[in-house]
């Protein structure tokens, strides 16, 4: 069976750190403007959800995680609480949890 891409951003985005939920319904994903332009260059959590065999129009999550410039090592438990490490504009090693 051949690979296919799947693109939830339009193409001036790219995609990175995908990552699922416990129960597979959920798929969290990172967008980020690929032309290194703009306030919007930073990067932003998104999330699409299974829609029968297809996955709805991504949902930008709170401004809580978006603040951040950078984020890595992404981890989301049974409970969906969603854990990341970031840079916060020069304060390194932010730990967060929703």
């Amino acid at each position: 069976m051949p690979y296919e891409e799947i693109r939830f951003l339009n193409a001036d985005y790219g995609h990175r750190s995908p990552f699922f939920s416990a129960d597979g319904k959920r798929h969290y994903f990172q967008g980020f403007l690929t032309n290194n332009e703009g306030w919007d260059q930073f990067e932003r959590f998104y999330y699409v959800e299974k829609i029968e065999e297809s996955w709805s129009d991504p949902v930008l999550l709170d401004t809580l995680f978006n603040k951040y410039a950078v984020h890595w090592q992404f981890s989301l438990d049974r409970q969906n609480n969603l854990y990341f490490s970031g840079d916060l504009r020069g304060v390194e090693n932010t730990v967060c949890r929703k």
